[in-house]
């Protein structure tokens, strides 16, 4: 795993897609001006790089098979079009992941939550709150 700071650039006020536009210039050198929903089997936050960007309590996607965390985060990796994966911190420390080192980074910090009754209230995943614990294991592996 690599881990870098990265400046923060971005504009955006919705954290997540602020944090996917500072690693998308610290990493291309370019301004990124609006955000893409592009969905997760279709396509990655850096296209570029192949890249899905997650930060603090982020949707992991919005519709996973599965009833289990462990059935959505496998239906997830069988459908992910990314393959890296980049997780940024609150102050904005970027560390950039393969499948196996993201997929135990979900199994460490992932969580079962609901989406709210106005996105329909889904079982889904998240990634849990940044914690000491999580900025620990980053910086362990």
């Amino acid at each position: 795993m690599k881990h870098f700071s990265i400046k923060s650039v971005s504009t955006a006020t919705n954290a997540g897609i602020a944090c996917e536009h500072d690693l998308y210039f610290a990493l291309t050198g370019k301004i990124r001006e609006k955000h893409d929903h592009t969905p997760f089997d279709k396509g990655s936050d850096i296209e570029e790089l192949h890249l899905s960007v997650k930060s603090s309590n982020a949707t992991l996607a919005s519709k996973l098979n599965g009833d289990s965390l462990e059935e959505m985060v496998a239906d997830y990796f069988d459908r992910c079009a990314s393959t890296a994966w980049g997780y940024v911190t609150k102050d904005h420390t970027a560390y950039l992941m393969n499948r196996n080192e993201f997929a135990s980074f979900l199994n460490e910090f992932g969580t079962l939550d609901r989406a709210s009754t106005k996105n329909g209230g889904q079982k889904i995943v998240r990634i849990k709150k940044e914690s000491k614990k999580m900025l620990a294991w980053l910086s362990q592996c």
